[in-house]
């Protein structure tokens, strides 16, 4: 974990690494649709320069909640990312609070750049409620994957997850640049989990979403 809120290393299952392999990609952003302002952080791949520091505002063997605002101050980011118990699964939860006086459009993004099991190469594809990232069966490299995974039903938001034909993050104000259909074999490319709905002033918008290993 990063100060900044990133994961940096997520091994499982059976201890098989699929994050942090060369240029590390995980991260978040917002992108703000009513003035087409976009925020990200996607680790070794960079961030918008346009955010606070971060602040850890608490911390337990198995979970922790980091706060980040936009330098702009519109936006307070909270997540808190747990490793559930006796499971394979981190599970993420995001509340983004509009901190104006103005009902804001708003899409909120969690990536990873899957190297499934040390190797860059994968195949990806995605269904209404997640994205994954894998290695089939009987082929050269290890038959080991990556899920992101909306849980519940966010109040107020639409969940969409896609495949990008890339490894570095969304670009927040235009999230589809790199969005692709699958299934999509033997590319370096990455998962995203995105969350889009009105936020009214001065209040917040929770999604949860769980990392899983396949």
């Amino acid at each position: 974990m990063t100060v900044n809120g990133n994961i940096a290393q997520l091994a499982t299952p059976f201890a098989r690494e699929h994050i942090a392999v060369g240029t590390i990609g995980e991260g978040y952003a917002i992108c703000d649709v009513t003035t087409s302002v976009g925020y990200f952080d996607s680790a070794d791949f960079g961030d918008s320069g346009n955010w606070e520091p971060a602040r850890v505002v608490s911390k337990e063997d198995s979970s922790i909640r980091i706060v980040r605002s936009t330098s702009d101050g519109v936006w307070t980011l909270t997540q808190t990312i747990t490793q559930l118990a006796g499971s394979q699964a981190v599970r993420v939860t995001r509340a983004l609070k509009n901190n104006t006086n103005t009902d804001r459009l708003a899409s909120l993004m969690r990536y990873a750049d899957v190297d499934v099991s040390g190797t860059s190469d994968n195949n990806f594809d995605a269904t209404l409620t997640s994205a994954f990232g894998w290695n089939s069966f009987g082929a050269p490299n290890p038959p080991f994957g990556l899920m992101v995974q909306n849980v519940g039903n966010p109040v107020g938001l639409s969940a969409i997850p896609f495949i990008q034909n890339q490894g570095a993050g969304p670009t927040p104000y235009v999230p589809g640049s790199h969005a692709v259909f699958g299934p999509l074999t033997g590319t370096d490319g990455s998962i995203v989990m995105s969350y889009e709905g009105t936020i009214p002033r001065n209040r917040t918008r929770t999604a949860t979403m769980n990392y899983k290993g396949l």
